[in-house]
């Protein structure tokens, strides 16, 4: 999920996420995602709403000397 600048604090991105955890959710798996996230705005949405750091990452695709991916999982 990428976010716009237009669209930000208006708590779209948090209602889309709950509705794709709720649905991983129902089928029984358990949500992880991997935070690509620059300005802090996306991981403090998730702290928030109960995610997890379980480790990090660094990728091909990423450009040299980015920061690790985040590796988070949502508890049950």
């Amino acid at each position: 999920m990428h976010r716009v600048a237009q669209g930000q604090g208006q708590g779209v991105g948090g209602r889309l996420l709950d509705a794709a955890t709720e649905w991983i959710c129902g089928t029984g798996r358990t949500p992880v995602l991997d935070e690509d996230d620059r300005d802090g705005v996306a991981h403090a949405v998730y702290l928030r709403k109960g995610w997890r750091i379980v480790g990090e990452a660094r990728f091909d695709w990423q450009q040299a000397g980015a920061p690790p991916v985040r590796l988070m999982v949502l508890p049950s």
